[in-house]
């Protein structure tokens, strides 16, 4: 059984917060390409607003997680909160009803 977990919000983080406003001013991140490969784990939602924040551009995200922990909810919430292309997720699979 999998335990779901909350997508949380970079205010949330406090040590990441604060690490993000020493540099949000510079953008940083304006010229990059980011490549996630790891779980989609809650958490990392506020690890991709920071990057945001930093510079990077929802487009220039690529999401690809193990196959065995595709987090339907965590691409939903990027999707809609951060503006990330649902094809940005390597293993995205369209919800059915």
């Amino acid at each position: 059984n999998r335990i779901l977990q909350e997508c949380i919000r970079l205010s949330n983080v406090p040590l990441l917060s604060s690490i993000v406003k020493s540099y949000k001013n510079v953008k940083p991140l304006k010229d990059y390409t980011i490549l996630n490969i790891q779980h989609e784990l809650g958490d990392v939602s506020a690890q991709v607003e920071a990057l945001i924040v930093l510079g990077a551009l929802p487009n220039n995200f690529y999401f690809l997680p193990p196959s065995y922990s595709h987090n339907k909810q965590f691409q939903l919430f990027l999707i809609k909160h951060f503006r990330i292309p649902k094809e940005k997720f390597l293993n995205y699979h369209p919800i059915v009803y």
